[in-house]
């Protein structure tokens, strides 16, 4: 028998879930922004160098601005790594998320009818 407590029980955890999985939209756009963020500093760190690569340099100067350069590309390549990597995160937490309210649905749906059947 399915007391009122677990009807409440049930529901409480789908409004949680429901909650968690306005929460990931969220994080996800924050995401999106942040990636466009950092591809626009990219951008113009890409662009600013390549202003002062027009420069005269000497040969240690050359060294320090292909540094430079490379640091700036490896560290643009891992932050979009990290992205990436929470794309996934989060994406794997959503489907677990929809995996759970389909199951906790059909426990709630089961629990009705229980109740009705004994009412």
């Amino acid at each position: 028998m399915i007391s009122k407590s677990n009807l409440d029980t049930l529901s409480k955890e789908r409004k949680q879930f429901f909650q968690r999985w306005d929460q990931i939209d969220v994080e996800v756009r924050q995401v999106k922004r942040f990636e466009e963020a950092i591809d626009d500093l990219y951008g113009n760190a890409v662009f600013s160098l390549s202003q002062i690569e027009n420069l005269p340099m000497n040969r240690m100067d050359a060294y320090d601005f292909d540094d430079i350069l490379f640091s700036v590309q490896r560290n643009h390549h891992l932050l979009s790594l990290d992205i990436e990597d929470q794309r996934i995160e989060l994406k794997k937490e959503e489907k677990a998320i929809e995996e759970r309210l389909q199951n906790l649905q059909r426990e709630y749906n089961q629990a009705l009818d229980e109740e009705d059947r004994m009412n």
